[in-house]
């Protein structure tokens, strides 16, 4: 078989982090809505590739639940549920203890599914954010920017520092681990 998802298919049409990361998956939520013939009641979504590594910060999460739920991708209401759920991600420290996804990532993935969702039934519902999507997305990296090297999936600082997250990395690696 030579293509192993609907991505390989579908995603690199479109090139470059702003249209294959979000324009690319609110088509891809919006193909899977009309191929079901309606919005679904719920949906499992697992991202590949690219998209697994940067969707947070690309917002493609927010995108491909915007397609599921009827947006099109040139809907003005679009960068109004990209900003409302960026700006309550910004901040977010990565502190993967032990150095893997399991612990906290999974459950802040979660969060992020369902911060997602909110923001685009806040959007589809009129509300619109008061600051720009392109001004999020500017504070966005300057957050980012002024934020210490050990907080960003360094697995240096944040939960990794805690006295459990510690034990866990020695549990996993070795005493050495727990130590640095």
């Amino acid at each position: 078989m030579k293509y192993k998802s609907v991505f390989d298919i579908i995603g690199p049409v479109m090139v470059g982090p702003s249209s294959s990361h979000t324009a690319g998956a609110a088509r891809i939520g919006l193909v899977a809505r009309k191929l079901f013939g309606r919005q679904p009641e719920w949906a499992r979504i697992s991202f590949y590739g690219s998209f697994a590594e940067t969707y947070r910060g690309h917002g493609t999460d927010v995108a491909i639940v915007a397609g599921l739920l009827g947006f099109d991708t040139f809907d003005e209401r679009i960068p109004d549920a990209l900003a409302i759920a960026l700006k309550n991600m910004l901040g977010l420290v990565c502190d993967p203890v032990a150095g893997l996804v399991e612990v906290p990532c999974v459950k802040r993935n979660a969060m992020g599914a369902a911060n997602a969702m909110i923001a685009a039934d806040m959007a589809l519902a009129g509300v619109k954010s008061r600051i720009p999507c392109d001004e999020v997305i500017e504070a966005m990296y300057r957050i980012g920017a002024a934020m210490p090297v050990a907080l960003k999936e360094t697995a240096q600082g944040g939960l990794v520092a805690t006295p459990t997250g510690r034990a866990i990395a020695a549990r996993i690696f070795g005493a050495s681990a727990a130590s640095k």
